[in-house]
């Protein structure tokens, strides 16, 4: 099901709100408004696969995502998206094929908006083409982040990385969240077992971070900073616009 957008009236004062479209002007935000429209899909829909064409840009309004690489029977989980978060960015913009599959992990509403008009819009706004720019360069700090996380931490450390992240991110306060995907999938994000996971989970209780169900409590932050080895440079990039895990 797709939705016509042309302006607050029928897009909702949230999309204004989005990073991509915050810092624009009314008649620079509307008229990259006036070339999206707004998408819903169902649960474990595919909205798009491994080495199709990056021909639409997507930002995330309702629901979770998650970019994974699909292989027969088994996926790889590469990355989780939640509410705000642009994708298909990198590609849609370098005119190059999508190297994952993204699948909807709960019902989700979606911005769409063809890749050739972004391009278009930012080849003649220095503004967009700014902010994009600093969307590109928070995604491509957040992929560090993971690489540094499997190369230099221990597989608790990294779950413990991961939660702080979240809490950080998305947290309804300074030490609670809500983790709104399956442990299974977070499992797959960090590349390990979901044994693994609950074996890391009860070593990171003893520390101060404590998940039961879906509710995320941190009782003992610097403790936890303490076992996970982070330091300042280990936050999100959540003030980039970026949301993602």
């Amino acid at each position: 099901m797709q939705d016509s957008l042309s302006g607050p009236s029928t897009a909702g004062d949230a999309v204004f709100r989005l990073p991509l479209f915050s810092d624009l002007t009314p008649e620079l935000a509307n008229r990259l408004l006036a070339r999206a429209q707004m998408v819903r899909r169902r649960k474990d829909a595919i909205l798009f696969a491994e080495g199709a064409p990056a021909d639409q840009v997507f930002i995330l309004m309702r629901g979770s995502v998650e970019l994974t690489k699909l292989d027969g029977g088994s996926d790889c989980g590469v990355m989780l998206l939640s509410r705000g978060d642009i994708f298909s960015l990198g590609a849609a913009i370098s005119d190059e094929p999508h190297l994952t599959s993204a699948r909807a992990l709960s019902p989700v509403i979606l911005l769409s908006m063809p890749a050739e008009a972004l391009r278009e819009e930012a080849s003649r706004s220095p503004a967009i083409a700014l902010r994009l720019l600093i969307t590109l360069s928070g995604q491509w700090r957040t992929a560090t982040r993971h690489i540094i996380d499997l190369k230099c931490r221990t597989a608790a450390q990294r779950v413990g990385a991961f939660f702080l992240r979240l809490v950080d991110n998305r947290g309804e306060s300074a030490d609670r969240a809500e983790l709104l995907v399956p442990k299974s999938r977070v499992a797959a994000r960090l590349g390990i077992s979901p044994e693994t996971l609950s074996r890391s989970l009860h070593t990171l209780a003893e520390k101060g971070l404590v998940v039961r169900g879906p509710q995320i409590r941190v009782t003992d932050r610097a403790a936890v900073e303490h076992f996970c080895a982070l330091t300042e440079l280990d936050g999100g990039e959540a003030h980039l616009g970026v949301r993602a895990l």
